[in-house]
């Protein structure tokens, strides 16, 4: 015989994530607010984006990635591991892109090698603003919240689906 506790430990779960979280049941679930690590840091505290005075961030990328070769891990790691990183972040959190164009595009280093390797000086990485809750961002003490498209629990969602028509669909292949 089982009591409550460890039937609802044994139930299966909600592929769109809803009650997958017992103490709090629309934690993760496919539509909510992305959960955040710190507080929001928009210019304006509300919905600017902040880091004007920060340092570019195509020149960091180039600082961090400048190596003469590839430079072997002290661990002994391979690719594998920074791959599956990526995977399990796929697997957290989608946010889609804000309709409407908001954009902020990143400004090219001269030179940069990749970009504007004939140094016109002129190019920029395209960067769109991801969609966020309408009914945030709205004044103080209510900052812009994203949204998640997928369930925020590593249960290979980007693999199999977060919603029961994309399920089936994958099942057909």
């Amino acid at each position: 015989d089982w009591d409550e506790s460890e039937r609802a430990e044994a139930e299966p779960r909600h592929i769109e994530g809803t009650g997958n979280h017992q103490a709090n049941p629309a934690w993760g679930e496919v539509g909510c607010h992305l959960i955040r690590m710190a507080s929001a840091d928009y210019g304006d505290g509300v919905e600017q984006m902040s880091g004007a005075d920060r340092p570019n961030p195509r020149a960091i990328s180039n600082a961090v990635c400048a190596q003469p070769g590839p430079i072997p891990s002290k661990g002994a790691l391979t690719d594998f591991v920074w791959q599956w990183g990526q995977f399990l972040d796929h697997d957290l959190d989608l946010t889609p892109v804000q309709s409407g164009g908001e954009t902020a595009d990143i400004a090219v280093p001269s030179g940069d090698p990749w970009f504007d390797p004939t140094n016109t000086g002129t190019q920029v990485i395209p960067f769109e603003r991801s969609a966020y809750d309408p009914s945030t961002g709205t004044g103080p003490g209510n900052p812009r919240e994203q949204f998640n498209l997928i369930t925020g629990f590593i249960d290979a969602s980007n693999v199999y689906g977060s919603d029961l028509a994309r399920a089936s669909w994958l099942r057909l292949m």
